[in-house]
């Protein structure tokens, strides 16, 4: 087992950490860093007789989906998403937090390959966000973020 840290200061972190910027139609665009980067070390309760190998490849774990709970994330009360909509061309789930009476909405971003993840409150007037998924990845991960 191991154990699981952010190695970027908090300041940097939280500067890059699922900035919001205008959206068309009056939505607002809610955008999780590109990648996380995270250094795992092993517990100190490492087994005798074994060697510590890092199988990760590359600088950092790339982004791939999100995840809203009711309150923050570490309460563990993940909402699944009042309506999906799939196409040929287009996947959509949206949350209506205001249909269910959701006052505190977070968005956990979540990374390749690793259980670490970063988690933002959304402000207080949103009644709903739609996740948009790229259909270039097989709709397997997230194009985008929009909250209204």
């Amino acid at each position: 087992m191991t154990a699981r840290r952010l190695t970027a200061p908090a300041a940097a972190l939280s500067a890059t950490l699922c900035a919001l910027a205008a959206a068309p139609a009056g939505a607002t665009a809610v955008e999780c860093p590109a990648s996380l980067p995270v250094a795992e070390t092993l517990a100190p309760t490492a087994l005798e007789g074994w060697t510590v190998f890092d199988t990760r490849q590359g600088p950092a774990y790339p982004f791939f989906g999100v995840s809203v709970s009711d309150g923050p994330p570490q309460n563990r009360v993940f909402l699944t998403p009042s309506k999906s909509v799939r196409l040929k061309t287009r996947k959509e789930d949206v949350y209506d937090f205001k249909a269910a009476g959701i006052v505190e909405a977070w968005i956990l971003c979540q990374y390749r390959d690793t259980s670490v993840g970063v988690a933002k409150k959304l402000e207080p007037g949103f009644a709903r966000c739609r996740v948009i998924y790229d259909a270039k990845t097989d709709f397997r991960s997230v194009k985008s973020i929009e909250c209204d």
